[in-house]
């Protein structure tokens, strides 16, 4: 809160500020002042004047003629303003003829009369005028502490189109109101969110597209692998003769490429006929997988394939054994260069 300064302070501080500064402070409030003379004078309608303390002539009771061009608060406890009855005055309004030019003063209760409307309605207007001089006030003290509150406006002016009340303080270089600080922080707190909402969105966007690219990859291996599996079974079945073991059956997968026991089971299940049934431990594998490991533990003691080290207990993995084929390819030589 702001302390209300009496008409000295007001004053003194005014002959301290830059001429741009006293300029702007006193057109604002002579712009706000004339707007709410103008206001109570159309929407009260007032329609007669009536002739209070003063004589008025005949052509100077037209309502249209008046208006009120002065307010002054002289500051609580002091009654340095006159009305035309005589009467001191803390408050004091001053009406004009706008074509004579004559002009009388008068306290709330006589210019209530004068006008032929409420002392409620003059209150309303002491109200709003005490508001613009307290805004005049706030100003004044802020220019004497040089609190400008310029720093808000640094944060925003680059991301928002700058009101033009805004503006104006800056181009006359007069602080901003505490009401402009606040609708600027304000608008400062809309864009934060709307930055850190667009910022959510981007990243959201980023990782939706990743996790679609991540599918279409997953899909494609997917695809790749079916197509593979189906090559492979078609190799593997073309090679085997009709009344092939189990064993045999195995063991050929493992030769045509699928080197996974547990996946070699799931093939033997569904392109085979083998048993389908699952084992009840905690693993759920397929009832035959330890029939597909016998069937190739037995190829492996016969040094036609190996257990892979990357084996665990998840599964097995089995592989053809290169330096028994090599081996093999060598005797083969032999064999062919003895018979020539």
């Amino acid at each position: 809160m702001y302390k209300t300064l009496s008409q000295n302070e007001r004053e003194r501080l005014l002959s301290q500020v830059t001429e741009a500064q006293r300029d702007f402070l006193l057109n604002k409030v002579k712009r706000g002042k004339r707007t709410i003379f103008g206001n109570i004078m159309v929407n009260e309608k007032i329609s007669v004047i009536k002739t209070v303390d003063v004589t008025l002539q005949e052509d100077e009771k037209e309502v249209l003629d008046w208006t009120i061009t002065d307010f002054v608060d002289f500051g609580k406890g002091n009654r340095f303003g006159k009305c035309a009855c005589g009467l001191t005055l803390r408050f004091m309004f001053t009406v004009k003829h706008l074509k004579t030019g004559k002009t009388i003063k008068y306290g709330k209760d006589h210019l209530s009369e004068f006008l032929n409307i409420g002392v409620k309605e003059i209150k309303g207007i002491i109200s709003d005028l005490s508001a613009i001089d307290y805004e005049l006030d706030q100003l004044l003290l802020k220019i004497e502490s040089n609190d400008y509150g310029y720093e808000i406006f640094y944060k925003v002016s680059d991301k928002m189109e700058v009101p033009k009340d805004i503006k104006e303080h800056i181009e006359a270089k007069v602080p901003f109101l505490d009401s402009q600080i606040n609708r600027l922080y304000r608008n400062f707190e809309k864009l934060r969110d709307a930055e850190w909402i667009e910022e959510r969105r981007a990243i959201f966007d980023s990782e939706q597209q990743r996790l679609h690219l991540e599918k279409e990859r997953k899909e494609a291996m997917l695809q790749e692998r079916k197509e593979k599996d189906r090559e492979i079974l078609e190799i593997t079945k073309r090679q085997l003769h009709t009344s092939a073991t189990f064993d045999e059956i195995a063991y050929s997968l493992v030769q045509n490429g699928v080197n996974s026991a547990l996946e070699i089971s799931h093939i033997m299940i569904n392109h085979f006929g083998a048993d389908n049934r699952l084992s009840i431990n905690s693993m759920k594998r397929p009832y035959i997988y330890y029939d597909v490991l016998i069937a190739l533990n037995k190829e492996v003691e016969k040094g036609n394939l190996h257990l892979d080290e990357s084996s665990d207990m998840g599964d097995c993995i089995f592989v053809k054994n290169s330096n028994r084929e090599k081996v093999s390819e060598g005797k083969k030589e032999e064999q062919q260069t003895f018979a020539l």
